[in-house]
């Protein structure tokens, strides 16, 4: 007989195989969600991508599987949807009920409802067919529709995420609350998210923060610079309040403040980041850098010694929650300056791992960051204290640990 070892045997790991819906697979500026599902694989979660439509020429080298499917997919959707009536007579009824509770739509909202429900009824055979015990949305809008609606074609319980413009923006689609109330929990990674998220119909939220799977090496501190390196990372939009960096950067100058601002990032507003750049008289200060991958990213926070985050809450209710690019600044020991908004605050305490600002007064962020430029000491303790933050909050593997677990528990209901 073989002897006995001492040492108890670790139960062997439950593995739960999750459809897990997107928008667009992969995006440039969303790789913390391919962070999250390599998380999620390390805690035993079996991940198929499913994307909203299928792509001419689908990108791989990925370690688990994304089904793009085939541009035939897209021609055999009208069958696709005879089948589905065929199998669920009443199917008609209930959806010209919802639709008549919950028009008229905002046409974006529409937009995001017709995707996911195309992309319901592309996949919605082969998760019938496979042994997927959880569907599982990214994002609270399109990709919550598609997992809602294959949770009724199937009945394959499913969960969500809600985040930011996906829960905000008009105040999330006609049909966020009915979504919110149906799933199993939803995910989200601020706690203020959770409590709003409470008060929209959701029965259990479950906090887990979007981390970083490891820490950048601990920089040395680094002596005073003539020039003070301030950096910005995300998207040329508006709810990302570019206009006030450059305001703010108006201010320094006319203070004899010297600075140079590097903003990386692409989008539809770069023309109009230029002109007030240039009408500013910021042309050799303000250098818009353009999209970069993420190595390139990181040079950047290596270079910087303060980054900015100015998030704004736009008209229609759009912000961000806790943007991915805030710990990632904190993780390299950057003292940062952030708008006082909800979310983004639980990373960044004022006084404490960053400075807040009025986003209402980008004066308050020119006097934020010209306290940075002439006092080294708190510039080093707060970049120091950002980053003990993130280690202990904001690490991939401890956060994707709840979502998994989360995961099995909806998985065996």
């Amino acid at each position: 007989m073989a002897p006995v070892s001492g040492r108890p045997r670790r139960a062997a790991r439950e593995v739960v195989k999750v459809a897990y819906f997107v928008e667009w697979f992969p995006k440039l500026s969303e790789t913390f969600l391919q962070r999250e599902i390599d998380g999620l694989i390390e805690h035993g979660i079996e991940i198929e991508v499913f994307p909203y439509l299928a792509l001419p020429f689908p990108r791989t080298g990925f370690a688990y599987p994304v089904r793009y499917g085939s541009q035939s997919d897209l021609l055999r959707l009208p069958a696709s949807l005879i089948r589905e009536l065929r199998m669920h007579r009443g199917l008609v009824g209930e959806s010209l009920r919802l639709l008549r509770r919950h028009l008229p739509m905002h046409p974006e909202s529409g937009y995001m409802t017709l995707m996911g429900t195309l992309s319901a009824l592309r996949h919605a055979r082969r998760v019938r067919e496979a042994d997927y015990r959880l569907l599982h949305a990214a994002w609270a809008h399109g990709p919550a529709t598609a997992a809602a609606v294959v949770h009724r074609l199937t009945g394959i319980p499913f969960s969500i995420a809600g985040h930011a413009r996906d829960i905000y923006r008009h105040g999330g689609d006609a049909f966020l609350e009915a979504k919110l109330r149906a799933a199993r929990f939803v995910h989200t990674s601020t706690e203020a998210n959770v409590a709003y998220l409470h008060a929209r119909g959701a029965c259990e939220v479950v906090l887990a923060r979007r981390g970083l799977a490891g820490l950048p090496p601990d920089p040395a501190p680094r002596p005073r610079m003539e020039c003070l390196r301030l950096l910005s990372v995300g998207r040329l939009i508006h709810k990302k309040g570019h206009h006030l960096q450059i305001e703010a950067c108006r201010l320094l100058k006319r203070r004899g403040i010297a600075f140079h601002l590097r903003i990386v990032g692409a989008g539809r507003l770069r023309k109009r980041i230029e002109a007030q750049r240039d009408q500013a008289g910021l042309g050799t200060e303000v250098e818009l850098c353009g999209a970069l991958d993420q190595p390139a990213v990181q040079a950047m926070y290596r270079w910087a010694d303060v980054c900015v985050h100015s998030g704004v809450i736009e008209a229609n209710g759009d912000r961000d929650g806790l943007p991915n690019v805030v710990p990632e600044a904190m993780s390299h020991a950057r003292a940062v300056v952030v708008s006082r908004i909800p979310g983004v605050s639980e990373a960044v305490a004022h006084e404490g791992t960053g400075l807040h600002f009025d986003p209402l007064r980008p004066r308050t962020l020119a006097d934020a960051l010209a306290r940075l430029a002439g006092d080294d000491a708190l510039r080093l303790r707060l970049g120091k204290a950002a980053r003990a933050w993130v280690t202990e909050h904001f690490m991939l593997a401890p956060n994707t640990a709840r979502l998994a677990a989360a995961m099995r528990r909806a998985a065996r209901r």
